[in-house]
């Protein structure tokens, strides 16, 4: 996620509502970087634990869950 992207998805969110000028500070440009970074981790790791569930699921081919299984060591490492 880029920094540009990061102040929009903020300036969307309402931090301008909120009196913080996101454009003018080093400061907030990083607390919102570093938040991004924990929040799309967060969900990287949901998504993966979504997969690893399914890894596990012997109602499915061996197949499938090898397939899982990858997609949940692909994610992890995006």
């Amino acid at each position: 996620m880029t920094k540009v992207e990061i102040i929009a998805m903020a300036r969307e969110a309402g931090s301008g509502d909120m009196g913080l000028n996101v454009d003018g500070s080093a400061h907030l440009i990083g607390l919102f970087e570093r938040f991004a970074a924990l929040a799309t981790a967060a969900e990287r790791e949901a998504c993966a634990k979504v997969c690893d569930d399914k890894a596990q699921d012997i109602s499915l081919s061996n197949r499938r869950r090898c397939d899982a299984d990858a997609l949940a060591t692909a994610i992890r490492q995006r």
